[in-house]
């Protein structure tokens, strides 16, 4: 995989909630460091699954369907199949072909279980995330995959930073030309974060940038949608 293509790199976090309604009647295509932790997984009991990843009983039904479907013929495109509050603000089965496209050049997502995916990468259903205790090549998933995700993007290129900082701070900021985004609501005249409007906010502000084209990061003051509005240094 190569993603050192683009000038410009939209960084964005996976979610937890998917969309399973239109699956590819095809395998996935997972390099080695996914390969790894996918055999991990497959040798843990459905006990040792519960405990590592600390979920209940009922969840942990639907995760042993997951790890069970890693061997089925059917996958899903990254940008498709999530479809948390980011993804249903995106809302990519709308957006045109030169604005998923315009996706498909700039944005990259992270995960825990695919390290760095472009939207249109076929991936299956899984739970994992950087808060598990699961390990690989003795190493934390954090660890392990600290080294690829700055690989996979050039030093130097600009970085726009639409993910948790769970997924971001993998990332050594100072090789970048980063920016990072916050999102707030104002109330009573004070911006109050919520982590919702924060996601629901990510999604939004990177359709809009696929809607326009933008190609450089100070053209996003133009974007004044949904009574946003931005208070930043960087992009004066």
């Amino acid at each position: 995989m190569v993603y050192n293509l683009y000038i410009m790199r939209i960084i964005l976090s996976p979610a937890k909630t998917f969309c399973l309604e239109n699956p590819i009647n095809e395998d996935w295509v997972i390099h080695a460091p996914t390969r790894k932790i996918v055999d991990s997984i497959k040798q843990k009991t459905p006990e040792e699954i519960r405990q590592i990843l600390k979920v209940s009983d009922k969840l942990l039904e639907q995760i042993m369907r997951y790890i069970d479907g890693f061997d089925e013929m059917r996958s899903y495109s990254a940008i498709s199949m999530y479809s948390g509050a980011a993804y249903k603000a995106l809302d990519v089965n709308s957006m045109s072909v030169q604005q998923q496209e315009y996706l498909e050049q700039n944005v990259l997502i992270l995960s825990a279980m695919y390290g760095v995916l472009k939207p249109s990468e076929n991936i299956k259903p899984y739970r994992l995330d950087f808060h598990s205790k699961l390990k690989v090549d003795g190493c934390s998933l954090k660890k392990f995959w600290k080294g690829y995700y700055n690989f996979c993007i050039k030093e130097g290129e600009t970085v726009l930073n639409l993910a948790s900082n769970e997924f971001s701070n993998l990332f050594v900021k100072s090789r970048y030309d980063w920016y990072d985004f916050d999102f707030f609501e104002l109330l009573d005249g004070e911006k109050k974060k919520n982590s919702t409007i924060a996601k629901k906010g990510r999604g939004r502000l990177l359709r809009d940038m696929a809607v326009a084209g933008i190609t450089d990061v100070y053209e996003i003051k133009t974007l004044s949608g949904f009574g946003r509005y931005f208070d930043c240094d960087r992009l004066k």
